[in-house]
């Protein structure tokens, strides 16, 4: 039996279980490469917010100054503000000021890159005649939204999306190498590579990972 159906130019793998006759397939030719990597800054952004609200929790409860209860459901601008303040007084108070200005690049980068973050993931997708004008070269699609009130756009194309992809994941790791410094406590075990590692092609397994400090 076959398990996959391929559309043609569309390029899209439906998988044959799921087919209903009687039921229509809105195909999107997006071709796969493009789709892992939506996924991937998807991905790598939810973790992302998802440690910057855990420092959020410990240096308020390190401070005992519990934020509003509703805190985790605030838009993030609002909880990144809300990061700041608190790592600021947080360092202020630890006598560890010299690392203040590590977490306000953090939150500046942050700032940078989540307009992107929302316009590939939650824009609405234009499709577009190739640049080429060759009507045999794939489709281009442009991603559109808002960001402080204006139209934005981003090109969905392999060299952008990967870029996006990487600098997310170089955010990431920014903050849980200044977390390490300020000496926090994770509840879980972090994968943390240092890029000159990875830049070594060192054989699989082999790499050097940043000692995050976890509480089990």
């Amino acid at each position: 039996m076959v398990d996959k159906v391929t559309s043609g130019s569309f390029a899209s793998n439906l998988a044959v279980p799921y087919l209903r006759d009687g039921l229509a397939t809105l195909l999107i030719p997006i071709p796969s490469v493009l789709t892992e990597l939506i996924g991937r800054i998807v991905v790598q952004w939810g973790a992302f917010e998802l440690r910057m609200d855990a420092l959020v929790q410990g240096t308020s409860t390190a401070l005992q100054r519990e934020p509003d209860e509703r805190w985790q459901r605030l838009p993030f601008k609002k909880r990144k503000t809300l990061f700041r303040e608190l790592m600021r007084e947080y360092l202020s108070r630890t006598h560890q000021p010299q690392f203040a200005g590590e977490f306000d690049k953090i939150c500046g980068t942050a700032a940078s890159l989540h307009w992107k973050r929302n316009v590939v993931a939650h824009g609405f997708y234009q499709m577009a005649a190739p640049e080429s004008g060759n009507p045999d070269d794939n489709i281009q699609f442009i991603a559109h939204g808002t960001h402080n009130g204006r139209d934005v756009s981003i090109a969905i194309q392999e060299d952008v999306l990967t870029e996006l992809w990487h600098d997310i994941a170089h955010l990431g790791g920014a903050l849980m190498v200044s977390a390490v410094k300020i000496g926090a406590a994770l509840t879980h075990p972090e994968l943390v590579i240092e890029d000159k590692w990875l830049l070594q092609d060192q054989p699989q397994g082999s790499f050097q990972s940043l000692p995050i400090p976890n509480t089990h």
